[in-house]
Protein backbone atom coordinates (compact mmCIF):
# COMPACT_ATOMS: atom_id res chain seq x y z
CA UNK A 1 0.00 0.00 0.00
CA UNK A 2 2.55 2.29 1.01
CA UNK A 3 4.50 2.15 -2.90
CA UNK A 4 1.32 1.77 -4.20
CA UNK A 5 0.45 5.08 -2.69
CA UNK A 6 3.60 6.77 -2.74
CA UNK A 7 4.83 5.82 -7.14
CA UNK A 8 2.33 3.93 -8.37
CA UNK A 9 -1.48 4.86 -8.49
CA UNK A 10 -1.41 8.64 -8.44
CA UNK A 11 1.38 9.02 -10.63
CA UNK A 12 0.31 7.01 -13.49
CA UNK A 13 -3.42 8.29 -13.00
CA UNK A 14 -2.17 11.62 -13.37
CA UNK A 15 0.31 11.45 -15.84
CA UNK A 16 -1.91 8.87 -18.02
CA UNK A 17 0.95 7.27 -19.68
CA UNK A 18 -1.21 3.80 -20.98
CA UNK A 19 -4.14 5.90 -22.38
CA UNK A 20 -1.59 8.82 -23.51
CA UNK A 21 0.11 5.66 -26.06
CA UNK A 22 -2.78 3.91 -26.84
CA UNK A 23 -3.81 7.71 -28.32
CA UNK A 24 -1.09 8.26 -29.75
CA UNK A 25 -0.76 5.27 -31.64
CA UNK A 26 -3.99 5.10 -32.89
CA UNK A 27 -3.38 8.92 -34.12
CA UNK A 28 -0.64 7.75 -36.09
CA UNK A 29 -1.80 4.12 -37.23
CA UNK A 30 -5.41 4.05 -37.63
CA UNK A 31 -6.76 7.48 -38.78
CA UNK A 32 -6.98 8.95 -42.24
CA UNK A 33 -9.51 11.92 -41.99
CA UNK A 34 -9.49 15.36 -39.59
CA UNK A 35 -12.34 13.79 -37.74
CA UNK A 36 -11.16 10.59 -37.27
CA UNK A 37 -7.79 12.25 -35.39
CA UNK A 38 -10.17 14.38 -33.25
CA UNK A 39 -12.35 11.37 -32.46
CA UNK A 40 -9.09 9.41 -31.18
CA UNK A 41 -7.58 12.10 -29.23
CA UNK A 42 -11.09 12.14 -26.95
CA UNK A 43 -10.39 10.66 -23.53
CA UNK A 44 -11.61 7.37 -23.12
CA UNK A 45 -14.34 7.09 -20.94
CA UNK A 46 -13.88 6.25 -17.10
CA UNK A 47 -14.57 3.22 -15.69
CA UNK A 48 -15.73 3.94 -12.20
CA UNK A 49 -15.59 -0.21 -11.79
CA UNK A 50 -12.26 -0.34 -11.86
CA UNK A 51 -11.84 2.71 -9.66
CA UNK A 52 -14.02 1.66 -7.02
CA UNK A 53 -13.14 -1.97 -6.93
CA UNK A 54 -9.03 -0.62 -6.35
CA UNK A 55 -10.20 1.97 -3.69
CA UNK A 56 -11.85 -0.69 -2.05
CA UNK A 57 -8.85 -3.14 -1.60
CA UNK A 58 -7.17 -0.31 -0.47
CA UNK A 59 -9.63 0.69 2.03
CA UNK A 60 -9.86 -2.94 3.12
CA UNK A 61 -6.15 -3.71 3.57
CA UNK A 62 -5.71 -0.45 5.13
CA UNK A 63 -8.51 -0.99 7.86
CA UNK A 64 -7.14 -4.00 8.48
CA UNK A 65 -3.44 -3.56 9.14
CA UNK A 66 -4.18 0.27 10.89
CA UNK A 67 -6.18 -1.84 13.47
CA UNK A 68 -2.98 -4.43 14.15
CA UNK A 69 -0.46 -1.50 13.39
CA UNK A 70 -1.19 1.97 14.25
CA UNK A 71 1.48 3.11 12.42
CA UNK A 72 0.27 2.27 8.91
CA UNK A 73 -2.38 5.11 9.67
CA UNK A 74 -0.64 7.67 8.15
CA UNK A 75 -0.01 6.21 5.02
CA UNK A 76 -3.39 5.05 4.52
CA UNK A 77 -4.11 8.62 4.66
CA UNK A 78 -1.74 10.22 2.83
CA UNK A 79 -2.36 7.75 -0.12
CA UNK A 80 -6.57 8.36 0.42
CA UNK A 81 -5.33 12.23 0.47
CA UNK A 82 -3.41 11.91 -3.11
CA UNK A 83 -5.96 9.48 -4.76
CA UNK A 84 -8.75 11.91 -3.59
CA UNK A 85 -6.66 15.08 -5.35
CA UNK A 86 -6.02 12.70 -8.58
CA UNK A 87 -9.39 11.63 -9.13
CA UNK A 88 -11.31 14.99 -8.34
CA UNK A 89 -8.69 16.51 -11.14
CA UNK A 90 -9.37 13.63 -13.59
CA UNK A 91 -13.01 13.26 -13.10
CA UNK A 92 -13.44 17.29 -13.39
CA UNK A 93 -11.06 18.76 -15.86
CA UNK A 94 -10.00 14.91 -18.14
CA UNK A 95 -12.96 12.45 -18.55
CA UNK A 96 -16.48 13.27 -20.42
CA UNK A 97 -19.35 13.19 -17.91
CA UNK A 98 -21.82 10.46 -18.12
CA UNK A 99 -24.87 10.00 -15.73
CA UNK A 100 -24.67 6.55 -13.81
CA UNK A 101 -27.74 6.90 -12.23
CA UNK A 102 -28.73 5.27 -9.03
CA UNK A 103 -27.76 1.97 -9.69
CA UNK A 104 -24.27 2.72 -9.12
CA UNK A 105 -25.02 3.58 -5.54
CA UNK A 106 -26.38 0.23 -4.38
CA UNK A 107 -23.37 -1.44 -6.23
CA UNK A 108 -20.76 1.04 -3.74
CA UNK A 109 -22.97 0.43 -0.54
CA UNK A 110 -22.62 -3.19 -0.92
CA UNK A 111 -19.13 -3.51 -2.18
CA UNK A 112 -18.48 -1.61 0.83
CA UNK A 113 -20.29 -3.60 3.66
CA UNK A 114 -18.85 -6.52 1.59
CA UNK A 115 -15.35 -4.98 2.84
CA UNK A 116 -16.37 -4.16 6.07
CA UNK A 117 -17.31 -7.81 6.29
CA UNK A 118 -14.13 -9.04 5.01
CA UNK A 119 -12.15 -6.50 8.01
CA UNK A 120 -14.75 -8.32 10.98
CA UNK A 121 -13.78 -11.85 9.51
CA UNK A 122 -10.03 -11.00 9.55
CA UNK A 123 -10.04 -9.38 12.56
CA UNK A 124 -11.61 -12.14 14.48
CA UNK A 125 -9.51 -14.44 13.18
CA UNK A 126 -6.32 -12.45 13.81
CA UNK A 127 -8.00 -11.92 17.91
CA UNK A 128 -9.08 -15.46 17.90
CA UNK A 129 -5.15 -16.60 17.29
CA UNK A 130 -3.91 -14.16 20.01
Amino acid sequence: MVLQGYAGYPLFWLLRIDELLICKLRHILVTKSKLERREAEEPVPLFYALLYGRELLVFTIALTYCSMTPFMLPFAAFYFAIAYLVAKYNVLNVYPTHHEGMRMTSVVMDRVIIAVLLYQVIMLGVFSLK
